[in-house]
């Protein structure tokens, strides 16, 4: 999350799009953390989600692309 780039935002995109409760809980810790004092960079990943979402053809991408945003914009981070 902190790289801020397509590849890291896919590989939690999937990593969301498969976990159970517990490590989706772990994941949204580690957005948290990586994002806390950065709204520039919530921004920044937001707008490459927002790119991949709209481009996501596979059902699981698209799963975990929209569970990202929804993590990114209602997770508590700010």
């Amino acid at each position: 999350m902190a790289r801020g780039d397509r590849a890291g935002l896919g590989i939690l995109a999937i990593a969301l799009a498969t976990a159970d409760d517990q490590q989706a809980d772990w994941i949204e810790a580690g957005i948290a953390e990586a994002l806390r004092d950065s709204e520039e960079s919530r921004d920044e990943a937001l707008a490459l989600v927002g790119e991949d979402l709209a481009e996501a053809a596979d059902g699981l991408a698209r799963v975990g692309i929209q569970r990202l945003s929804s993590l990114l914009r209602t997770a508590g981070l700010w």
